[in-house]
């Protein structure tokens, strides 16, 4: 015996021997016959369905949910490179002048000892 959901049921007295049976809070209508339901089976198709939907619905969350990790982290990744950078430029600032002032004071060295090999 078959038991069909009333909700499937298009017309009441195309069931023969129609007498509810109630199963989850939900009445059922049987025995069906299945000229008359025909798409019953594909009413049952829909739980698979349902399953795979509910499936495909946890996967795709697990996957967004590893998406908002991974950008988190980059995010991070990316604040902390941000601060490397900027201290690398100013140490390369630094490195510059200091250069700069090396350089000063070998040119005046140079003038200074031009100025003796002359005097």
């Amino acid at each position: 015996m078959f038991l069909l959901p009333i909700y499937y049921c298009i017309s009441y007295a195309a069931c023969p021997d129609y007498r509810p049976i109630f199963k989850k809070s939900v009445c059922f209508v049987g025995p069906v016959d299945h000229r008359v339901f025909a798409n019953y089976s594909k009413a049952m198709g829909t739980e698979n369905q349902t399953d795979t939907s509910a499936r495909d619905l946890d996967r795709i969350a697990y996957a967004v949910d590893e998406l908002v990790r991974i950008c988190h982290r980059l995010h991070e990744e990316n604040r902390e490179l941000r601060e490397q950078h900027a201290l690398l430029k100013e140490e390369q600032r630094k490195w510059r002048i200091r250069s700069e002032q090396v350089q000063s004071k070998i040119e005046s060295m140079v003038g200074r000892l031009r100025a003796m090999e002359q005097g």
